[in-house]
């Protein structure tokens, strides 16, 4: 059981140096402020779990079972209301059976098939259904969805992996069908109104999700050591036929870790590639190709301290 009580506030203030005169009031709101209600959630989850061996343990089966329970009880309060807008808020009680079946082939004792179907279940977030979001001065709002449905999924998934003594890696290859996929925060349109731009979480009737994922990893040495991994997802709405705009570009990150002999320094390189994001909606901005490179290093002082040193891009 997993119980959650949300009370994030924005808090911001600018303090003009000369004057030491401090203002609350940033880019046309004035903080502290909360873009949701006082939220407290409770999840429960009861997982039952099998694995039947047989051909002589080359194959397993893999049956399970899921229950969850998702309760979410919000509260307004005067932060929430300083927002401007009425926002109308919903208490959300769920409840759903998952289950998942699995199949394992043994190939040899370095290498091995498997195929799965898993029944997803997802209750709508808590900051997806009562936000409350209002930025004037960019004239952009945020709408809360009380009529936000759980989503449901079925999933199919098949993979290889191989475990060497220097090298593994794993590929997995996925396709899920969704049911009341939620959307966080699309672009819904303007308000005719006041011309503000309208952003609102919603439920897209059918969609399907469908990629692949490659994972390797390569001890080299005692001291060296690298890994690499590629991600392709596609996704659309099936009712409409187009592509969804909250499904990532393809991405590859690269990394490669080196440790002294006296295993007291550590070092890691990161990098990562991401292919460039065109969205179906051409008022939205294109986001182009990019790459970043992270650098960290690490000294053990003591069995019990150490320090690090990171340049992050």
């Amino acid at each position: 059981m997993v119980q959650s009580d949300f009370e994030e506030l924005r808090n911001g203030s600018e303090t003009n140096l000369s004057t030491s005169i401090t203002n609350t009031t940033i880019l046309g709101e004035q903080f502290p402020r909360r873009d949701f209600p006082n939220s407290k959630v409770q999840e429960i989850g009861l997982f039952v779990l099998d694995e039947i061996n047989f051909d002589n343990g080359n194959w397993t089966i893999i049956p399970a079972i899921r229950i969850d329970f998702y309760d979410l009880s919000p509260n307004k309060d005067d932060l929430f209301n300083a927002n401007g807008v009425d926002t109308e808020i919903v208490s959300i009680s769920e409840s759903d059976i998952s289950p998942k079946l699995g199949f394992l082939y043994d190939i040899n004792k370095s290498s091995s098939l498997y195929f799965q179907y898993v029944r997803g279940f997802r209750a709508p977030p808590f900051d997806d259904v009562n936000i409350g979001l209002n930025i004037p001065i960019f004239n952009i709002r945020a709408i809360a969805n009380p009529d936000l449905k759980s989503e449901h999924s079925n999933g199919l998934e098949l993979g290889y992996r191989y475990f060497g003594e220097d090298h593994s890696f794993n590929f997995t290859a996925f396709n899920t069908d969704y049911r009341d996929f939620i959307e966080t925060k699309a672009r819904i349109g303007i308000d005719p109104d006041t011309g503000t731009l309208l952003f609102q979480s919603r439920n897209i009737d059918k969609a399907h999700i469908y990629g692949f994922e490659f994972d390797y990893n390569w001890s080299i040495n005692n001291q060296w050591s690298t890994s690499a991994s590629f991600a392709w997802t596609k996704g659309k709405d099936k009712i409409s036929n187009q592509e969804l705009d909250s499904i990532s570009p393809s991405k590859v990150v690269f990394n490669i870790n080196w440790n002294s002999f006296s295993d007291k320094w550590h070092a890691k390189l990161f990098t990562s590639f991401s292919d460039s994001k065109k969205s179906i909606d051409e008022s939205l901005f294109n986001t182009p190709s990019y790459s970043t490179v992270d650098f960290l290093v690490q000294h053990k002082l003591t069995n019990k301290s150490n320090i690090k040193l990171g340049l992050f891009n």
